[in-house]
């Protein structure tokens, strides 16, 4: 059983870091046009 939550916990935690990294890699794709892309709203630096 507590292999089961092990499995299910590394999994979730792939998850993260694999959602973390989506989210950075296309920050740094707009960075050139001024644009930071925000879970919520994007914001343009001025």
């Amino acid at each position: 059983m507590s292999t089961q939550i092990l499995l299910i916990a590394i999994g979730l935690l792939c998850w993260l870091i694999e959602s973390h990294l989506a989210t950075l890699v296309s920050i740094k794709q707009d960075e050139h046009e001024g644009v930071v892309r925000l879970p919520a709203k994007p914001t343009k630096i001025a």
